[in-house]
């Protein structure tokens, strides 16, 4: 699915293992095409002054971008079950998770390029984030085997990751409302 595995020679890089996960990243930031983005910084037309948008327009954004994660990975899950009748259910659901949630945080990092009117900029720091993660072998290795506590690994990484840039992205859309 589109969470990354470690090569198990060491002659392959695990760049090249994962280029169907890269894949998935790829068509998940791509699909939106910045539609969500655009529905976050558009102005209100209905109005004559333009009034400041909150933070629940702000929740409406996130709610948006996760029911996409979720969809997006969850048809991708459901036809991997139907394709592959012998993959167990409760790694294809721990593998799609880890998935989704990368994919959001990956499209947070694009819509933090585009409030901060930096479009491309944005697409090569979730793209180069994620080759790097796939790229460095201790840290692949960790995130994928590693665990805190009964969590795998991932799941706090992706947490505080997801805190992070949520929290960057706000303050961006502040910025933005601000000017």
């Amino acid at each position: 699915m589109g969470m990354f595995q470690l090569s198990g020679d060491a002659h392959t890089s695990d760049l090249m293992v994962n280029l169907y996960a890269l894949a998935f990243m790829i068509c998940g930031i791509a699909l939106p095409l910045e539609q969500a983005s655009e529905y976050l910084i558009m102005p209100d037309y209905v109005v004559y002054v333009r009034q400041h948008r909150g933070f629940a327009h702000f929740a409406r954004y996130f709610a948006m971008i996760t029911v996409y994660c979720l969809v997006f990975t969850g048809m991708q899950s459901l036809f991997a079950l139907a394709v592959v009748p012998e993959v167990k259910v409760g790694s294809m659901l721990s593998t799609s998770a880890c998935a989704g949630w990368t994919l959001l945080c990956l499209l947070l990092l694009v819509n933090l390029g585009y409030l901060l009117t930096n479009r491309a900029m944005g697409y090569v720091a979730a793209m180069a984030s994620y080759a790097l993660l796939l790229s460095i072998g201790p840290v692949a290795r960790w995130f994928a085997l590693g665990h805190v506590g009964m969590l795998p690994a991932w799941a706090p990484a992706l947490l505080v990751s997801l805190l992070l840039i949520t929290a960057l992205n706000a303050m961006a859309f502040d910025r933005i409302q601000i000017l």
